[in-house]
């Protein structure tokens, strides 16, 4: 779990160095099976149904900014993680058209809070085929008044509820 300092910056370069030194050796060769498939990208074998932990992690991070550099690095270092294609267990940046029906369902003191429908947001492998899948799903959205001006504390709280989230409701 990430938790943001003063010198939040520097913990995270930290983080990302160390986690792809680990990555990097933990999928040489190893936990690579014939029976998930090839991966297009590097034509090894894939550590997952159709899963590459050394390209797709890679990936997830690529084509996409939410303007502020330190949600990028919270949401990127949880996609760097990511073991499988299932998104229930890394956060992602949704871009605006991808989202349907949006309706406000709660204001708070620093955000007001939408229920909305992502399209094709629900990744999962369809086993029988062994191929990647997706539908919409029903997210919850949280509107940041003044995001450029982000707290330590609010970060601190996506950090808690994500990792808390891994432990209590991924199993």
């Amino acid at each position: 779990m990430i938790l943001f300092t003063d010198s939040y910056q520097t913990d995270l370069d930290n983080f990302f160095s160390e986690y792809s030194d680990k990555r990097r050796e933990k999928y040489s060769d190893k936990g690579r099976e014939k029976y998930y498939g090839k991966c297009p990208t590097c034509n090894r074998y894939n550590t997952n149904y159709s899963w590459c932990q050394t390209c797709d992690t890679q990936l997830l991070t690529q084509g996409w900014t939410s303007g502020n550099k330190t949600i990028d690095k919270l949401i990127k270092s949880t996609q760097l993680r990511a073991t499988e294609y299932d998104n229930k267990y890394y956060l992602q940046w949704i871009n605006y058209d991808e989202l349907k029906d949006i309706k406000k369902i709660g204001e708070g003191g620093f955000s007001n809070i939408y229920k909305a429908i992502w399209i094709h947001g629900e990744k999962y492998i369809d086993y029988d085929k062994n191929k990647r899948s997706s539908k919409d799903m029903i997210v919850a959205l949280k509107k940041l008044n003044n995001s450029q001006n982000i707290s330590y504390d609010f970060l601190n709280e996506v950090n808690k509820f994500y990792y808390y989230y891994l432990v209590f409701f991924s199993s």
